[in-house]
């Protein structure tokens, strides 16, 4: 990628986790699984957690999150490279951290989106401030696909989704073509309109 991200462990970190794009989640292969990588994404998790619990925590949250991105030279950022929005708590907060940081570009891929299980169609807190954050000029939400094959989510408020597998509609991801690096592309954080498909990896 173009610049930094910013991971939570897969799974623990994702309550709307389901389908089989999660089952083989690639944030629980290759360099994931060493231990010092495993470590550091449950600290974070430990410490972003218990963050949320307060307003000051949240607060020094926001703070050291917009020092330490706002110090990085990239103009991209990718929130969760591994991980999700885990309540809408921590969105909010997210929310804050790219509306202080203008300059930056921030993509986040998201299967947050999906309502609770239910005869009805409720409110959803967490929806609603993906939906908010989704109106800054500098983020793009992608909903994600939950199975392989399926085509990119289509979710009102939200940017175009991204799938895996063979969506002929959508942009196709070139990293498979260029040693799994961007390159020169950034489609996922500037072309809101267009959905993506990723190689399957």
């Amino acid at each position: 990628m173009p610049g930094y991200s910013f991971g939570l462990p897969a799974h623990k970190s994702c309550p709307r986790a389901s389908g089989t794009i999660c089952e083989n989640c690639y944030a629980e292969k290759g360099r994931y699984t060493f231990e010092n990588v495993r470590n550091a994404l449950n600290v974070r998790f430990a410490w972003t957690v218990e963050c949320m619990r307060t307003d000051e925590g949240m607060q020094q949250w926001i703070d050291a999150m917009v020092r330490c991105i706002g110090s990085t030279v990239s103009e991209y950022f990718r929130i969760h490279d591994s991980g999700d929005f885990f309540n809408a708590r921590y969105a909010r907060a997210w929310m804050e951290v790219c509306r202080l940081l203008p300059r930056k570009k921030f993509w986040a891929p998201t299967r947050s989106y999906q309502q609770p299980n239910g005869i009805l169609p409720i409110f959803d807190p967490l929806l609603a401030v993906l939906r908010e954050m989704a109106q800054l000029p500098n983020v793009c939400i992608r909903p994600s696909a939950l199975d392989f094959g399926n085509a990119a989510p289509i979710v009102i408020g939200l940017h175009a989704g991204s799938t895996a597998g063979n969506d002929a509609e959508a942009f196709q991801c070139p990293a498979h073509l260029q040693d799994n690096e961007c390159g020169d592309c950034r489609h996922c954080w500037e072309n809101k309109t267009v959905s993506v498909n990723y190689q399957i990896h």
